[in-house]
């Protein structure tokens, strides 16, 4: 049986977005902030109302980096081939989805930014094939 043994690419992609997914998701769900290029921060006013909603999806936003990020350090942990493939797979598909709702919204730096993020994630998650 061979023992699988992850790319310096794969590692490395992994360990930052399990690193990342932490501290942004830590951030916005317990201080309610966020970084504005990655989750929209500004406030809100509601059509209905002259009601101005503070950042109203920031810690939900949060608690999916987190969930995210665990697979993430599972797969770090662990090592496992299959950990690798679903940690890194979902980021692409969030960095992918993402990429989809900036383009919708028209916003380009955003939308660069996770267009430029799936490029390496892409390919560490091929050589976990």
């Amino acid at each position: 049986m061979d023992s699988f043994v992850p790319s310096l690419l794969a590692q490395s992609i992994t360990g930052l977005f399990a690193i990342a997914t932490l501290l942004t998701g830590a951030a916005a769900l317990f201080a309610n902030k966020g970084w504005s290029l990655l989750v929209r921060t500004e406030d809100l006013k509601t059509v209905s109302s002259e009601e101005i909603v503070t950042a109203p999806n920031v810690r939900g936003w949060g608690v999916r980096q987190i969930v995210t990020g665990i697979c993430l350090w599972a797969a770090l942990i662990l090592g496992d081939q299959v950990l690798f493939q679903v940690g890194l797979l979902s980021v692409l598909i969030r960095q992918g989805l993402d990429t989809l709702l900036y383009l919708l919204d028209g916003t380009p730096r955003r939308t660069i930014l996770f267009i430029v993020a799936a490029i390496p994630t892409a390919a560490a998650f091929m050589s976990v094939l």
